[in-house]
């Protein structure tokens, strides 16, 4: 995938004043590189653009299921676990870089906490971090690599290529036809994807 191809930290930066302010102000985001992202997607989602098509292709409603928009009634169900403390941590960090954010670009304020929660879930559980090349650590939203299927024993490898300036998928071993391809994700599945597979592994964020 052409780095033209991917929707880039550096390209949200272009877009609005995010990194001008910041260092300006000297603020201190929980997530600035996830919040840039998460911006610029609640922005550019709500217009006509290049980026529409790919847009149109999120499962908001899957994403809508997500803990951070459950009703108090359904929190019944997490009674009894210790993910009800790492939710509310969560939701805390999130609300921080909201305030943060809709108080020193007021274009933003428009937007609902929620719909920011929103934004950022889709950022969390599809941007890729990698180094560019220029050596920068980096994240991006990679088309058509997000839809890749997570799992504990990966068959495929994503990586940019400095050499080549892109984005590369290569297989790790032989795949055959029919079968899922699957990279690795954090450990905090649970919080991201709000799903459990017990063939991924332990997962972090629950017990």
């Amino acid at each position: 995938m052409p780095e033209e191809n991917l929707l880039t930290l550096e390209s949200t930066y272009q877009f609005n004043d995010f990194k001008k302010i910041t260092e300006i102000k000297k603020i201190i985001w929980e997530e600035p590189e996830q919040t840039a992202l998460a911006a610029f997607l609640m922005e550019t989602r709500a217009k006509k653009s290049n980026w529409s098509p790919y847009f149109d292709m999120f499962p908001i409603g899957i994403i809508r299921t997500n803990p951070l928009f459950f009703k108090e009634q359904e929190f019944e169900y997490l009674i009894g676990t210790d993910f009800l403390g790492k939710l509310q941590k969560e939701k805390d960090l999130l609300k921080k870089d909201y305030d943060i954010l809709i108080s020193n670009i007021l274009k933003y304020s428009i937007y609902s906490f929620e719909e920011f929660c929103l934004n950022r879930l889709i950022i969390a559980g599809r941007a890729f971090g990698f180094t560019d090349g220029h050596l920068e650590k980096t994240q991006a939203l990679v088309p058509f690599a997000d839809f890749i299927n997570i799992g504990a024993k990966k068959n495929v490898n994503c990586e940019f290529d400095r050499n080549k300036n892109c984005f590369e998928f290569s297989a790790i071993n032989d795949i055959k036809k029919g079968e899922a391809l699957t990279i690795n994700s954090s450990p905090t599945v649970f919080i991201n994807f709000w799903f459990f597979d017990e063939n991924h592994g332990v997962d972090g964020s629950i017990q």
